[in-house]
């Protein structure tokens, strides 16, 4: 089971990952926001955030330690059921750090989505780092 559902429905959730990883690298919260439901989770090692005020939160303290950061994501699963899907993305990210130190990381987020309102959405979204590498 990796690709079912509508085409048009899981075109869009394509989209809706694409939005993600451009509004991290062009720093853009209010965009990066729109990416997710309200009562949204956000799983990392490190950290869980509830809520999309938390999850932003939680996202700019992030991104304040690093003033560069691209994720290029393919995802290995999109199963659409009705108003609401899930998701396996992997994601190859390049970061640097406020002392300019680079690390690439291959990582991977499970997903849940939800369609309100005619837009499709993260409802829950969990991250784990499979490998990383100092350059």
């Amino acid at each position: 089971m990796s690709f079912e559902g509508p085409l048009s429905d899981r075109t869009e959730i394509r989209e809706l990952i694409d939005q993600y990883c451009d509004a991290v690298a062009l720093r853009d919260a209010d965009r990066w926001a729109k990416t997710w439901a309200d009562d949204c989770v956000w799983i990392l090692p490190s950290a869980r955030s509830e809520g999309k005020k938390e999850v932003v939160a939680t996202w700019l303290r992030i991104m304040e330690g690093y003033p560069f950061a691209a994720l290029c994501a393919v995802p290995g699963m999109i199963v659409v059921e009705g108003d609401r899907a899930r998701a396996r993305v992997h994601v190859e990210e390049t970061v640097a750090d406020k002392e300019g130190k680079m690390t690439r990381l291959w990582s991977s987020y499970d997903d849940e989505l939800v369609k309100s309102d005619g837009r499709w959405l993260f409802k829950r979204r969990s991250y784990s780092v499979r490998h990383h590498k100092q350059l």
